[in-house]
């Protein structure tokens, strides 16, 4: 289930350029949903394609499915299409990725929560260069840091703990701010929230048992973060570069 939901990361990353697109309060809940529906149509009728062109046994072995099935298909041309096919997918992962995981640090630094000099914009290019720099030197320590598997595991554990908690504040803030202005209200509500947030506590709690290892070595991560928001937090106001 962890490597599923690592094929669907990055549904959310159109949100951390909010501040850069027009009409956010319409663009991006329908890109959000557009999105996420092009993806499940997508992988569904791929994996359709799989097991109507091979057996559940070769399916279940093989480490390759894809190529399995465009050979079966294309014949041994097949392969060199999947792979084709891989390298314009990982690049345009890559894209927003880069586009959009500077955008925390360039905020972060602007509320005073990380170093200024991170808020910067490029003169000509208008883009957060020196965030661009912080998260192309943390990628490659995390690259170093351990497998592509293990990677992908510490990321969604993390993940799916925030997103849990998304959907708790979506409940919280309709008890406590139930005057602030909202777009967007979530269908089914409170169901559908409530909903979301039990899937996803369990889905953490499984991880959890499963891949021990991976899964704290996520949390610790995300914890060390903790104190250094708190050393940030104290830091002279003089130094912030947004009001708050």
């Amino acid at each position: 289930m962890v490597a599923v939901l690592w094929a669907y990361e990055g549904w959310n990353t159109c949100t951390f350029a909010a501040g850069e697109v027009k009409r956010p309060e319409r663009n991006l809940p329908l890109a959000l949903i557009l999105g996420t529906l092009a993806v499940l149509v997508i992988y569904l009728g791929l994996n359709l394609v799989y097991y109507h062109v091979l057996q559940l046994p070769e399916v279940v072995r093989s480490p390759r499915v894809g190529a399995d099935a465009a050979v079966r298909i294309f014949g041994h041309t097949g392969s060199y299409l999947v792979t084709l096919a891989i390298i314009i997918s990982t690049l345009g992962s890559l894209n927003g990725s880069i586009l959009a995981a500077p955008r925390v640090y360039y905020a972060m630094a602007q509320d005073g929560l990380f170093f200024r000099w991170c808020a910067a914009v490029h003169p000509r290019f208008r883009t957060p260069h020196s965030a661009l720099v912080v998260q192309g030197v943390w990628a490659i320590l995390l690259v170093v840091m351990g497998t592509y598997e293990q990677l992908f595991t510490y990321v969604i554990f993390v993940a799916w703990v925030f997103y849990g908690l998304t959907g708790f504040a979506v409940v919280i803030l309709r008890r406590k701010r139930p005057d602030l202005p909202r777009p967007y209200r979530v269908f089914g509500y409170p169901l559908v929230p409530i909903a979301f947030v039990l899937t996803a506590t369990w889905f953490l709690v499984n991880t959890l048992l499963e891949r021990p290892v991976e899964s704290g070595i996520g949390s610790l991560i995300v914890l060390l973060g903790v104190p250094v928001y708190w050393i940030w937090r104290k830091r002279p106001a003089a130094g912030r570069t947004r009001d708050e």
